[in-house]
C-alpha cells in the first residue's frame, strides 16, 4: 500500500499481440528530488520531470527526454461575488499586476509559456501566441484600482491554494508582484482538498490559486469553469452571451468554426476577467534507453 502498483500480462487480451510488455510496476514516489535519484540509479526506466529537473536530465547519458505542451493552464481566481474583487476593474488590475514572464521563467524554469486567456498550445487549431489581453503593467493597474475607488490598495484574502507546501514560491512571487500595486495577499495554507472544497464548492475564501489540468475538449475546459450552470463557476456568474457562444460551439465538428467560436468566448471570459491565466506549462518525461516506443501523452 502506498509503494507499488504491479500489473501483469493478461493473455487473454484480443488482439494476441498486446500487450507487449510481460508487465509493469508502477512505484509511488512523492518526492520529486527522491524520483529523480532513483531514475540516475537505474532502479525506475521512466518518470515525470518537475520543470526545474529538465535542465539536469538534458544531455544525459542514458536518457531520452520526451517533451509536449499541456492541456491545461494555471490560474489565480478572485471571488466574483466579494468585494472589492465583485468589480471587474479591480480583477483587471490584479491581471495587469501579474507578471507572467516572470512566473515562466522563474517557477517554471522557462518550460511553458505566458497565457492571457483559456485557450493554450496544446489546443493548436485555436490557440492564438498574440493574444496578450490584460498583459503585465503596473501602470494600468494602478490606474483601475484607483478607478474603483482602492488607490490605497487592500487585503485580499483569505487566499488559498491547490499544491500547499510545494506551491509557496509561485503563490509568493504572486503576493510580491501584488504588494507592488497596492495589494496584499493574506495566504492562508491548507491541504489541498480543503482549499479546492473550500473555495469551488463552497465560495467561502477570497481568492484561490491552481491549475486546470487535462482536457484534449476545450468545451471541457471552458464549460466545466465559465458556463452559468457549471459547479466550478464560483458565485455562478452569468456573463451574457457566454452560454450562447459555448452552445454553438459544442454543436460543430468543424474545427475552423469551432475555433471561432471558442475565440469569442475567451473574449468574453477574459474581458469579463472571471478568471486570471498565468501559464501553460510543458511536461517531460525522462526514460532510459532500454525504453523504446513510448508515446508521451501529457495531461
Amino acid at each position: 500500500s502506498d509503494s507499488r502498483m504491479t500489473l501483469e500480462r493478461w493473455d487473454k487480451c484480443f488482439d494476441p499481440a498486446r500487450p507487449y510488455l510481460d508487465g509493469l510496476t508502477i512505484r509511488i514516489i512523492n518526492d520529486p528530488a527522491v524520483q529523480l535519484a532513483n531514475f540516475r540509479a537505474g532502479d525506475i526506466d521512466a518518470f515525470r520531470l518537475e520543470a526545474d529537473q529538465v535542465r539536469l536530465l538534458e544531455g544525459a547519458k542514458n536518457t531520452n527526454l520526451q517533451k509536449a505542451d499541456q492541456p491545461s493552464f494555471s490560474y489565480f481566481a478572485v471571488h466574483r461575488n466579494m468585494e472589492p474583487t465583485d468589480d471587474v476593474r479591480v480583477r483587471q488590475a490584479i491581471s495587469h499586476a501579474i507578471d507572467r514572464e516572470a512566473m515562466v521563467a522563474g517557477i517554471l524554469d522557462g518550460e511553458g509559456v505566458p497565457i492571457y486567456g483559456p485557450i493554450v498550445p496544446a489546443h493548436g487549431w485555436a490557440w492564438d501566441p498574440t493574444y496578450k489581453k490584460y498583459e503585465y503593467n503596473v501602470a494600468k493597474a494602478k490606474a483601475l484600482l484607483a478607478d474603483a475607488g482602492l488607490a490605497d490598495g487592500f487585503t485580499l484574502g483569505p487566499t488559498v491554494w491547490y499544491g500547499e507546501q510545494a506551491a509557496l514560491p509561485r503563490m509568493n512571487a504572486y503576493a510580491d508582484m501584488l504588494s507592488k500595486v497596492g495589494i496584499k495577499l493574506d495566504l492562508l495554507m491548507m491541504k489541498s482538498r480543503e482549499s479546492s472544497k473550500g473555495y469551488q464548492v463552497n465560495g467561502k475564501y477570497a481568492a484561490y490559486s491552481s491549475g486546470l489540468s487535462g482536457s484534449t475538449d476545450i468545451d471541457r475546459m471552458l464549460s466545466n469553469h465559465f458556463y452559468s450552470t457549471a459547479r466550478r463557476n464560483v458565485g455562478k456568474t452569468v456573463t451574457p452571451g457566454l452560454d450562447e457562444v459555448l452552445d454553438k460551439a459544442r454543436g460543430t465538428f468543424d474545427l475552423a468554426e469551432r475555433a471561432k467560436w471558442y475565440k469569442q468566448a475567451q473574449d468574453l471570459i477574459v474581458e469579463n476577467m472571471l478568471e486570471i491565466f498565468v501559464y501553460a506549462q510543458k511536461l517531460s518525461l525522462a526514460t532510459n534507453d532500454s525504453v523504446q516506443g513510448w508515446e508521451f501523452f501529457p495531461e
